[in-house]
């Protein structure tokens, strides 16, 4: 097994980067403090372990909430900033970030926008999530996204990995997803396009320790495997 350890996370990140892009820069500086005074107490413990694989940077990027250059030159400085110091804590771990598109901007806008964050931050792994669970793409639409996050970590030479969404809203409660529509999923992440892929997230809705519909979900995926 491979750990990505994840740094400082804020739960007012999505309302505190809708403001002025200066206000959002202050921001973005301040919680670029404490993830790297995270990953400096972190950083010699966790260079013991065989199983650690580098830093998770926890703010998902929408790619349409950014599109203001002035928002997107405070997001790319915080990006390139941090990953540089992650890689002087830890030589040879990888820096990795996730991020998804609400579907409000085309598979090329989406391309560009990822193009230009990875070209100057040295981040390592752009996880892209398919958000099929979340209802922001569906799978007709998922493969262009899909393949525009294909066509921009392999210009900026970052690896790229699919994060397959394995929940459901039904009612403003989210519970597993039916296996048949995460084999479809599974399916556009691994048989199309060879990369690494994550379930989001098997403790909460795969797992026989959380509840009868998750463990429901465990026993029809066991039976599934060849």
């Amino acid at each position: 097994m491979s750990v990505f350890l994840g740094l400082a996370h804020d739960t007012s990140f999505w309302s505190s980067t809708q403001r002025d892009p200066e206000l959002v820069a202050v921001y973005l500086r301040r919680l670029r403090t404490r993830s790297e005074s995270v990953a400096e107490n972190v950083a010699p413990s966790a260079s013991k372990y065989k199983s650690f694989a580098g830093w998770y940077i926890s703010e998902e990027i929408e790619d349409f909430s950014w599109r203001e250059p002035a928002l997107t030159l405070a997001l790319t400085e915080h990006l390139r900033q941090l990953a540089v110091r992650l890689h002087e804590l830890s030589p040879g771990a990888r820096v990795a970030i996730s991020g998804f598109s609400n579907g409000q901007s085309d598979p090329k806008a989406f391309e560009l926008f990822w193009r230009s964050l990875l070209k100057t931050s040295s981040i390592d792994m752009f996880m892209f999530q398919d958000g099929i669970g979340a209802g922001k793409l569906d799978l007709n639409t998922l493969p262009l996204y899909m393949e525009a996050a294909r066509r921009a970590t392999e210009a900026e030479h970052c690896e790229l990995g699919v994060i397959v969404e394995m929940f459901q809203q039904i009612d403003a409660q989210f519970g597993p997803a039916p296996l048949e529509r995460i084999v479809r999923q599974l399916g556009i992440a691994s048989h199309e396009y060879p990369w690494r892929v994550f379930g989001f997230s098997v403790p909460e809705y795969m797992s026989p320790l959380d509840g009868a519909e998750a463990e429901r979900l465990f026993a029809e995926y066991v039976a599934a495997l060849p």
